[in-house]
């Protein structure tokens, strides 16, 4: 039951005893036998009426939260929206030339970003690279997700009252988590460089070694590509704050 009514109700119960009471009256049987009906009727309907109130300056408090954010949704709208064509750019799956002129809110990203998996895109540009080439194509991938990823966590930090916490849940960590898989090349080169070449690892066990090492990082990318969607769609819908009723 809603707060503010069991308060009402309360409230109104003591009222209607110190009033009893003052005038001299007494909560004897016959008391309860003729008053009990009159007094629940009057208490459901000031719960109802309390009801009806708070209802309504819930919807006036939400409509000015609304207000509030309405320019930033906006903003981060454009910045998730931009953030998708960023990945897309740099796994090839979509190019400047493609941009539509009159999509200034960038929503065919968007579009796009629900229809494709960013994380397998990834894993197979990675498998398709040299030995000495993946590290660095791993590491400016990580770079590009922590260059997106701390403007658009700092920017919902403005949201009012507070942003919710769940929409950006462990960001954080995916860069970090991507830039973890540049270690096994790394390591790979240099344990090259030191054995024979009869002894040395080949490109293809580098990249089955890739693969199994890759579910946390694929779980990384999965979970921050829905929480992109999910994002773009809460700032298209001006919802990204947590009220405190």
């Amino acid at each position: 039951m809603n707060h503010t009514v069991v308060v009402t109700i309360i409230v109104a119960f003591i009222v209607l005893i110190v009033s009893y009471l003052s005038i001299g009256g007494a909560f004897d049987l016959a008391f309860w036998r003729e008053a009990l009906p009159g007094l629940m009727e009057n208490l459901t309907i000031a719960a109802l009426a309390a009801f009806v109130f708070d209802s309504i300056i819930k919807k006036q408090r939400q409509a000015k939260y609304k207000d509030a954010n309405a320019k930033l949704s906006q903003f981060v709208l454009l910045q998730t929206n931009l953030f998708a064509n960023a990945l897309l750019e740099h796994l090839g799956l979509v190019n400047r030339s493609q941009t539509p002129n009159a999509d200034l809110n960038f929503e065919f990203a968007y579009d796009r970003l629900k229809v494709v998996d960013i994380s397998a895109c990834f894993l197979a540009e990675v498998l398709k690279l040299r030995p000495e080439e993946k590290a660095a194509y791993i590491t400016k991938f990580s770079d590009l997700l922590k260059t997106r990823i701390e403007p658009l966590v700092k920017s919902l930090e403005k949201v009012y009252p507070r942003p919710d916490a769940s929409l950006t849940r462990d960001w954080e960590f995916a860069d970090a988590t991507v830039e973890a898989t540049s270690m096994l090349p790394k390591a790979f080169i240099e344990a090259n460089a030191e054995v024979e070449a009869k002894d040395r690892l080949t490109p293809e066990q580098l990249n089955l070694l890739t693969r199994v090492g890759y579910p946390l990082a694929d779980r990384a990318l999965k979970s921050l590509q829905t929480g992109l969607i999910h994002l773009a769609d809460r700032a298209r819908n001006n919802d990204l704050f947590v009220s405190f009723d």
